[in-house]
């Protein structure tokens, strides 16, 4: 019982001054009125600052103050109880929301303008960040399409060097067995014409094994002389094939590394294939 009035009159005393005093001012009165020693004020006025608003109010309400500490308060304070009491308990709500309102009031204003400008900057970011996404995805197509171009350079390539080892190979077969060629032909070969024979020779493999087995054989049954360049001959006239090996012939006098030959062996096979089809008319009595 007398810790709890002990702590009701600290309750008074704390409750009266704590917005005009300072702590240690308060902590020594109340040594000072001999109630509790200094640190137990202390002690107690930190749970008493803890408290809510309704709880302060309702001790006001129902706590009856010993004369000694209303005199005390009033010594210290120039005013009478009721005045200490009403200072204490009945402060302007309205005047102090209405500050908090315009300062919270104003800080919301500054903080959504803030927010504006936040908003505006990310939305630029997020456009430089589609931008830039757009233009990397450009890149990697451009890079993509030059890797394909570079990968079908590369099987082109290796493509060639594969037919032109086979021509050499096949070139070497034919020279290294030329009994068994003049057997076949029923010619007999003059070495003295080797030069030609081999020129002709390269002709026969690129119209076989080469570009114009490419461009001309529909399938690998289809013979020289059903394949294109011997029809169109047949239905339009062999102009067309001495058209064809004398563009042939000019085409290759603007190209370099052994292309230039390779037109020219076209020319040959254009001017072979027009040989066939004059034949074929010469034989009909055309």
């Amino acid at each position: 019982m007398e810790k709890q009035v002990r702590n009701d009159r600290i309750a008074y005393i704390y409750l009266s001054l704590y917005n005009e005093k300072t702590r240690n001012f308060i902590h020594n009165l109340i040594s000072e009125l001999g109630i509790t020693s200094n640190s137990t004020a202390e002690r107690v006025c930190k749970e008493i600052e803890m408290w809510s608003k309704q709880q302060r109010d309702l001790f006001f309400a129902v706590y009856t103050p010993q004369e000694e500490d209303v005199r005390k308060i009033k010594e210290i304070l120039g005013e009478d109880k009721e005045k200490i009491t009403e200072k204490v308990v009945d402060v302007d709500i309205d005047e102090k929301c209405k500050e908090c309102s315009t300062e919270l009031a104003g800080k919301i204003a500054e903080l959504q303008k803030e927010l504006r400008v936040q908003k505006c900057v990310i939305d630029s970011l997020q456009k430089d960040v589609i931008e830039k996404d757009e233009t990397i995805a450009e890149s990697k197509i451009a890079i993509m399409e030059v890797c394909k171009e570079r990968d079908d350079k590369a099987e082109e390539l290796r493509v060639a060097r594969l037919e032109l080892q086979k021509y050499k190979n096949d070139i070497k077969m034919v020279i290294d067995n030329r009994q068994k060629l003049e057997c076949l032909l029923s010619v007999e070969l003059n070495s003295k014409y080797d030069s030609l024979y081999k020129v002709l020779l390269s002709a026969y493999n690129q119209a076989a094994n080469g570009k114009g087995k490419e461009r001309h054989q529909l399938n690998n049954d289809e013979p020289f002389e059903k394949q294109k360049i011997c029809e169109i001959a047949r239905r339009l006239s062999v102009d067309y094939n001495l058209g064809q090996a004398v563009k042939k012939i000019y085409e290759s006098k603007r190209l370099t590394d052994g292309r230039d030959i390779a037109e020219l062996y076209g020319a040959i096979n254009y001017i072979a294939a027009a040989i066939i089809v004059k034949q074929e008319n010469n034989n009909n009595g055309n």
